[in-house]
C-alpha cells in the first residue's frame, strides 16, 4: 500500500494532469484493523528507499479530533487553504518547527495525508467529506482515507480508487495465536477455534476480525485448564466477566494505596483559582499568547496541625480562556478550554509558632492537566507565599500567590492567586 502510494505521488509528478486524483478510500468495519493499518504506512513511508530525494512525509489526521477543532476555531479553518493545514495550526502552533516542516511538505506535494475515520466525523462528517473531495483532493495532495462502510456515499468518492481491508486469513489468525499464546497451546486449542462461530458478513470465523481474536486469546489464557465457551452468548459473558475482574483488581489496588494516606491525612480543602498564563504558540492567532485561568478544587493534606511541613494532594477543574487578539476581522466562536487537573506538592510554615492563629509559608506544586474535551495534557510547577487564618481547632481559611510556569508545546508563564479553606481532622 505504501508503494501504491509512492506510485501515485510519481504519477502526480510526472505531469499525470490535474483531473487523475491521487487519493485512495480505505474501507472496513469496526475494529478490522484500520488505525493499525495506517501505522504501518507510515512506518513503510519512512524506511529508507534507494530514492531517498523523493521521501514522502506522512501526516496523520483523526477525523474525530479534526471535527472538534472545526467547531471551535470555524473562522480559523474558513481562512485556511485547507483542513488540515489549519488543524495542525491549531494543534501544534503557527511558529512551532513540526508545523512549518508539515506546511512546506504540503505546499511541495511531498505529502501524503492519511485521514483516520471519516465516520466519526459527527455533525461535521458531511462538511468534512465535502471538503476531502471537493478541496484536498484537487489540489493534489496524496491521500489516504480509513472509514466504516455504512454511510458511505459511493458517487462522492467516485475518483477514489477504493480498498477494502479483508478479514484475517486462517494462516494470519493462526500466526496471531501463536504469537500470543505459544505454538504449544495453540496447537492444543485448535479443535476449539475450529468450531467456533463465523461472521455473518465475512463467512470467516468469528476470529477473522481482530477485536475478537484478542478476546477469544485473553478467554483461553484466563480459562486454562477449565472448559472454554462454546456460543457468542458465552464468549461475551466470558470477556465481560474478565474485565469486570480486572476492573475489580485495579479498584482494589487503588483502594489499598489511598487507605494508608487517608490514615496519614492532616485534613482537607477547598479553594479557588484565578490567575493567567502568556507566551508563545498555541493562540487562534499564533504567536505569543495570553490566557486567563478560572477553575476550582479540593486538597488532601498530609501532616499534624503543629507540624511545620506539609504535603498536599489538589485536584481541581481549570477553565482556560484565550485572550489573545485576534487578527481584525476574525471571530472565534469558542476561545474557552475545559481541563481537569491533578498536583502533588508542599507547603512549609515561615515562623516557628505554628500555633499562632496567623501563620505565613511557602508553597510549591508540580501537576499535569489530562485531556479533556480538547486540551491537550500539560505540566506546570509553582511556588509562592501564602498566609493562612486560623478560625478555631478545625477550620482556617488561606490565600496564595504563586508563580506558574507551565510547558504545552513551549513554555508560558503567569502568576495564580489561591483563596481557600482547610478542615483539620486533629
Amino acid at each position: 500500500l505504501a508503494g501504491a502510494l509512492r506510485a501515485l505521488h510519481e504519477a502526480r509528478r510526472d505531469g499525470a494532469g490535474p483531473s487523475a486524483v491521487a487519493a485512495v478510500l480505505l474501507t472496513a468495519g469496526p475494529a478490522a484493523g484500520k488505525t493499525s493499518l495506517l501505522s504501518q504506512v507510515v512506518v513503510h513511508l519512512l524506511a529508507p528507499t534507494a530514492a531517498a530525494a523523493d521521501a514522502l512525509v506522512p501526516i496523520v489526521v483523526k477525523v474525530q479530533l479534526l471535527q472538534l477543532r472545526l467547531r471551535e476555531g470555524g473562522d480559523a479553518f474558513a481562512g485556511a487553504w485547507n483542513w488540515v493545514d489549519a488543524y495542525l495550526r491549531a494543534e501544534f502552533g503557527a511558529q512551532s518547527a513540526l508545523y512549518r516542516m508539515a506546511r512546506q511538505a504540503m505546499l511541495a506535494r511531498r505529502a501524503v495525508l492519511l485521514l483516520d475515520g471519516l465516520d466519526e466525523g459527527g455533525e461535521e462528517r458531511d462538511a468534512i467529506e465535502r471538503h476531502v473531495v471537493e478541496v484536498l483532493a484537487p489540489q493534489g495532495h496524496v491521500l489516504l482515507c480509513t472509514s466504516r462502510p455504512d454511510g458511505v456515499k459511493e458517487e462522492r468518492y467516485a475518483g477514489f480508487r477504493r480498498l477494502r481491508l479483508a478479514p484475517l486469513t486462517e494462516a494470519q489468525q493462526r500466526e496471531a495465536f501463536e504469537q500470543r499464546l505459544g505454538s504449544k497451546r495453540t496447537h492444543e486449542v485448535l479443535p476449539y477455534l475450529g468450531r467456533l462461530p463465523t461472521d455473518a458478513e465475512s463467512g470467516r470465523k468469528i476470529t477473522s476480525n481482530p477485536l475478537m481474536l484478542s478476546m477469544v486469546a485473553s478467554i483461553i489464557e484466563l480459562r486454562e485448564g477449565l472448559e472454554l465457551p462454546q456460543t457468542i452468548v458465552e464468549l461475551y459473558h466470558e470477556a465481560t466477566r474478565a474485565m469486570l475482574a480486572r476492573a475489580t483488581f485495579l479498584l482494589g489496588l487503588l483502594t489499598l494505596l489511598l487507605l494508608p494516606g487517608s490514615a496519614l491525612a492532616g485534613g482537607v480543602g477547598v479553594f479557588n483559582g484565578t490567575g493567567f498564563h502568556a507566551g508563545p504558540a498555541l493562540s487562534e492567532a499564533g504567536g505569543t499568547g495570553t490566557w486567563i485561568n478560572e477553575g476550582g478544587g479540593f486538597e488532601l493534606f498530609f501532616g499534624k496541625r503543629d507540624f511545620r511541613f506539609h504535603g498536599r494532594l489538589r485536584f481541581f477543574y481549570n477553565a482556560v480562556i484565550d485572550v489573545t487578539p485576534l487578527p481584525e476581522g476574525v471571530e472565534a466562536r469558542n476561545r474557552v478550554g475545559h481541563s481537569g487537573a491533578l498536583s502533588v506538592g508542599a507547603k512549609v510554615e515561615l515562623l516557628e509558632d505554628v500555633e499562632k492563629p496567623f501563620g505565613f509559608y511557602i508553597a510549591t506544586d508540580i501537576g499535569i492537566s489530562p485531556l479533556v474535551l480538547h486540551l491537550r495534557n500539560y505540566f506546570w510547577v509553582n511556588a509562592g507565599p501564602g498566609v493562612r487564618v486560623n478560625v478555631n481547632d478545625v477550620f482556617g481559611l488561606f490565600a496564595e500567590l504563586t508563580g506558574v510556569l507551565r510547558y504545552e508545546n513551549g513554555f508560558t508563564g503567569g502568576a495564580w492567586m489561591y483563596l481557600g479553606a482547610r478542615f483539620s481532622f486533629d
